[in-house]
């Protein structure tokens, strides 16, 4: 470069190296950025994975409430059905004769009620069976039933009961649902029960709520006696009790909590020979008479 004043070649060393360096720089620059951005990326698709699952345990976490709501709803409708007719039919009762023709045609109407009632007996104040409905169930009659837990509830406290589920000698899961009659003084003269098979009735009204989702569904008594399951080999089974449920302690943990608390959430691991897996569940109850049955819903973590 030329002096203006003296006409001289200036030479200035840095300027080469600088304008030489320049696209050196650019590159790194845009090497540097490139890295920024990619890491950037991966942190934000990072988290928008831990924002998409958030948003889909939050989901199913909203539905397996739901369908815990509704399939206790759809429990207590039933058995309050039942229980009021089977009220009814005490009411009918009062003042006749057991084992009377007008007796045994109030139990035939109280059998049809409900799809789930499978027969209907009478007794007397000193625990015998004097009517059966329908008659092929005759054979109970004369039978004295005066020890069994329900009639002995009922004799002592003067109300309906409802029954643990019990494996019937018809040879399917059952319980009963029992009334005391009185005569006009009110003095109870007898009881109306009837029998009902409670696992083909949860099965038919439960089903459908689970059936295509990745949740499942269970009721079970407080003794830990699952009278429903998704699976429906688990029907029957003692959670405390069967061998099959002794490797998973933190699933026996969370089953006391059940049995302890009306309603609640918690998380355990169950293995049945084919690994363990990681669970969540939520919880209620339904009541009747004193009795309550635990509703719970459930789905792999």
């Amino acid at each position: 470069m030329e002096n203006e004043n003296t006409g001289e070649t200036l030479f200035y060393p840095w300027r080469p190296s600088f304008y030489m360096g320049r696209p050196s720089l650019n590159s790194s620059l845009l090497t540097a950025s490139c890295l920024v951005l990619a890491i950037a990326l991966v942190f934000s698709m990072a988290s928008n994975i831990s924002l998409t699952d958030e948003r889909d345990a939050e989901v199913e976490e909203r539905m397996a409430y739901s369908t815990l709501v509704s399939a206790q709803s759809i429990i207590a409708e039933e058995l309050w059905s039942i229980s009021t007719n089977v009220m009814e039919a005490s009411k009918e009762l009062r003042n006749l004769s057991m084992g009377s023709d007008e007796a045994s045609a109030i139990m035939v109407e109280l059998v049809a009620s409900n799809l789930y009632i499978v027969n209907v007996v009478t007794m007397n104040a000193s625990g015998f069976i004097v009517n059966a409905q329908p008659e092929g169930y005759s054979y109970v009659i004369g039978e004295c039933v005066v020890d069994h837990e329900a009639t002995m509830e009922m004799m002592e406290y003067g109300k309906p009961v409802f029954s643990d589920v019990f494996s019937a000698v018809e040879g399917f899961e059952a319980a009963v649902i029992a009334y005391p009659v009185f005569d006009d003084q009110g003095t109870m003269v007898g009881s109306v029960t009837a029998l009902l098979q409670t696992e083909v009735m949860l099965i038919d009204l439960l089903s459908d709520l689970i059936s295509g989702t990745p949740r499942g569904l269970m009721v079970e008594q407080l003794d830990g006696r699952i009278l429903f399951d998704t699976d429906w080999s688990q029907i029957g089974r003692y959670t405390f009790e069967d061998p099959i449920y002794q490797g998973s302690p933190s699933l026996l943990a969370f089953a006391k909590n059940v049995s302890a608390e009306r309603s609640g959430e918690g998380v355990y691991s169950i293995d049945l020979g084919q690994g363990a897996i990681d669970k969540n569940a939520i919880w209620t109850s339904v009541t009747l008479h004193e009795r309550s049955w635990r509703v719970l819903v459930y789905w792999e973590v």
